[in-house]
């Protein structure tokens, strides 16, 4: 499920800030919900995968983006590599 946070938390799915939007399994993101922590996003579909990736570049199963594999952020997000 898509949700907004409303409130910061720190997870086993990661840290996230007000306004930050993930997604998380259903069952854990409707208790965050019911909780008052975050909101349901409706109508915003997660990134797809693209099918073909540039060379240099992988896609990162954090923050469903491409990123260089020698930029700061390629670097720190290396461990999140999907084939």
């Amino acid at each position: 499920m898509r949700i907004k946070f409303l409130k910061g938390v720190a997870s086993v799915y990661g840290g996230f800030s007000a306004g930050a939007t993930a997604d998380i399994p259903d069952e854990a993101a409707q208790k965050w919900c019911d909780a008052g922590i975050a909101e349901e996003v409706k109508g915003e579909a997660s990134k797809e995968k693209p099918s073909v990736i540039p060379k240099g570049k992988f896609w990162c199963s954090k923050c469903q983006s491409l990123h260089k594999l020698d930029s700061p952020r390629g670097k720190r997000h290396h461990k999140y590599l999907t084939d």
